[in-house]
């Protein structure tokens, strides 16, 4: 059935905001909150875009490739996607203050919140930037293994 431009833009209010939703993104901030009880928050991070990935992949890896080369790729894309990070870390932010009961102006959860979205968005970069040679997970685990091992480079 046809969708008319106006019903388009009532649910999703722009046409970048087309191409960037995904029904799968709240998960992934359903699943770090459950897990936020057992693991640090890295690890917690990256056990969710874990599962998230582990159920996404399969389904419909095309269309994550083609979303990842629009958002890398495209001006005007660019700049939603940089408002949506932000907002991103300000989410992850509160999800940490809440779980250690700081607030979420916090220097520390601020820091962390940030440092989890820069992860996340330069797994994402750097497997679209290699040409998907490695796969996502493979380019996720190296990723958080940098954040594990704190502020050194090697």
């Amino acid at each position: 059935m046809w969708t008319s431009p106006s019903s388009i833009y009532r649910r999703f209010g722009t046409k970048e905001q087309l191409i960037l939703w995904d029904d799968d993104d709240p998960q992934i901030l359903e699943k770090m909150t459950a897990k936020l009880a057992t693991h640090p928050p890295v690890e917690e991070m990256y056990r969710a875009i874990q599962e998230m990935y582990a159920e996404i992949h399969d389904r419909d890896e095309r269309l994550i490739r083609l979303r990842t080369r629009h958002t890398i790729e495209e001006p005007g894309i660019q700049a939603t996607v940089a408002l949506q990070t932000d907002q991103l870390v300000q989410l992850v932010a509160s999800l940490l203050a809440a779980h250690t009961g700081r607030p979420a102006h916090d220097l520390e959860v601020r820091v962390i919140g940030g440092a989890l979205v820069g992860a996340l968005s330069a797994t994402i970069r750097q497997w679209y930037v290699s040409g998907y040679a490695c796969p996502f997970d493979e380019v996720m685990d190296d990723t958080f293994e940098v954040l594990r091992r704190g502020q050194t480079l090697s």
